[in-house]
């Protein structure tokens, strides 16, 4: 890789937090022999894990460090904190490994003064990233630090995701002024504090990160619909081949027909948390599923060789039923080069077959 890599100093750990342990069940699963054996023998480690035990979440504060593309950090001396690595790759860390070293050079990067919280990480663009990895950090670094004038650094987006952040951050009682928006671009902070151990993305998930946003659901009304089927119509990619099927079959079967990436913050707490059922092909909006009331069911639809757990860890903090309908993937070489995995080709499963499942 070539960069060294250092841990935070004990000395900078300011506050710890014991995220409590919570138990597991495994999922109600169809056609997982369709998984490739090394994914399922890995997720099936967590699936039969049973509980997961009590962990901490540190609070650190950092000194005269560089913050460079999705929240990779690095001290004075070019040397990065290992925390902030997360599922980045050994390419995209030595380039901003580099572009660091030359900012310094030249003596030319944007400097911040005053405290500021990370509530950036890799997946930047992604709603669920956002939602539960990096929002938590902003809440409980507002709940558990008393640290006077702190503001909230967070990746620069323009367009839906932007005011989805803003409103997210409002609810938190955290105004515009208080946020730092920053790019890929090298940024100089004296005074940052980094939020570590709350999630490790289709690892683990801290309860903590979906504990801290009940008293944001508490006071949304709830929709009327109880049924809801979550369309990636709009995304274009890892949908159900014949989507348009679905849609109707979703529909005739009682289900209100629904794509969140078109919808406001408060309107997509308030659909979700009136639901008692949710089905849809996995991907970002059926974050959203953490705002539903404990005990609902969701339903989702998967790429046979994806790999994560994200969406079941949400139901295991939220006491739904989960089930996972594992899906061929229709042209896998195409969304590979389209997409960089195979997972995000569309799916097949035949509508016949979507109408008996949904409409139990």
């Amino acid at each position: 890789m070539g960069v060294e890599i250092i841990d935070e100093p004990l000395l900078a750990r300011i506050h710890r937090l014991a995220s409590p342990s919570f138990p597991v069940t495994y999922p109600e699963m169809y056609d997982d022999a369709l998984m490739p054996d090394v994914i399922a023998g890995s997720m099936r480690a967590y699936w039969t894990a049973r509980f997961f035990p009590v962990r901490a979440v540190d609070f650190y504060r950092l000194r005269n460090v560089y913050v460079c593309g999705e929240g990779l950090v690095f001290d004075a001396a070019g040397r990065l904190f290992r925390s902030t690595i997360a599922q980045h790759s050994d390419e995209a860390i030595a380039v901003a490994a580099q572009a660091v070293a030359e900012a310094r050079a030249v003596g030319q990067i944007p400097a911040h003064s005053g405290p500021a919280v990370l509530c950036k990480k890799i997946g930047s663009f992604n709603f669920g990233h956002w939602l539960l990895e990096m929002w938590p950090r902003a809440i409980l670094a507002r709940m558990h630090l008393a640290i006077p004038g702190l503001r909230y650094v967070v990746h620069a987006h323009t367009g839906a995701l932007w005011k989805v952040m803003r409103d997210c951050l409002g609810l938190a009682g955290i105004r515009e002024a208080a946020i730092i928006e920053t790019t890929w671009e090298p940024q100089f902070f004296e005074d940052l504090f980094l939020v570590d151990g709350l999630t490790d993305h289709g690892n683990y998930m801290s309860s903590l990160a979906v504990t801290c946003l009940d008293p944001f659901i508490e006071g949304v009304p709830a929709g009327h619909a109880e049924r809801l089927y979550v369309t990636r119509q709009g995304v274009g990619w890892r949908r159900f081949q014949d989507e348009e099927a679905m849609l109707r079959i979703a529909e005739q079967e009682g289900y209100m027909v629904i794509d969140p990436g078109g919808m406001g913050l408060m309107q997509q707490i308030g659909m979700f948390k009136g639901a008692r059922r949710v089905v849809g092909v996995t991907g970002a909006a059926m974050t959203n599923t953490v705002f539903m009331a404990p005990h609902g069911r969701v339903d989702l639809f998967v790429p046979a060789s994806m790999p994560d757990n994200f969406f079941w860890f949400i139901s295991q903090h939220r006491q739904h039923h989960y089930s996972e309908h594992r899906c061929p993937e229709a042209e896998p070489d195409a969304a590979r080069r389209e997409h960089g995995q195979s997972w995000n080709a569309d799916i097949e499963f035949a509508p016949e077959a979507f109408r008996r499942f949904i409409g139990g």
